[in-house]
């Protein structure tokens, strides 16, 4: 049978649980600030993706209408109507380049979802490592107390 400890022993070994449970505490809180963060972070940068596509489209969309404004005054200023060829000309040039758009427009709404998700498992994962510090710091404090009573 094991002697018994004495009380100074007792309480340093109790102040070193307390401590070992502080510590995990701590260590919790971190894990989900951090996850928070980065969920913060993957957002931000989902919002500024979005911006940035929009002014794409809108420089597309500014280029083509310089294009047809400079198409119809070259055939205006040559005397040569704009319908028939070259209406459908301009027309094939538009649906290309509205083709480009949708592509943008599906690529950005994936790339945001995934940016999205990602801000979400950063969160749930710097939740469950807050959880799993906790519960393993609990497990080991618990079992010095059972040893040593």
């Amino acid at each position: 049978m094991p002697e018994p400890i004495s009380a100074t022993a007792t309480y340093l070994l109790y102040a070193a649980y307390a401590t070992a449970a502080a510590s995990a505490v701590a260590s919790a809180v971190q894990a989900k600030k951090q996850g928070k963060f980065q969920e913060a972070t993957l957002k931000k940068q989902a919002e500024t993706e979005e911006v940035e596509a929009r002014e794409r489209e809108l420089q597309r969309k500014t280029k083509m209408n310089k294009i047809l404004a400079a198409q119809i005054a070259g055939l205006g200023a040559s005397g040569i109507s704009a319908e028939g060829s070259p209406q459908r000309i301009a027309t094939e040039s538009l649906r290309e380049e509205s083709l480009a758009g949708l592509a943008d427009v599906a690529t950005r709404s994936g790339r945001e979802r995934n940016l999205s998700a990602q801000g979400s498992a950063a969160r749930k994962l710097g939740n469950i490592n807050a959880i799993t510090g906790l519960l393993s710091s609990g497990a080991s404090i618990g079992t010095g107390l059972a040893l040593n009573s």
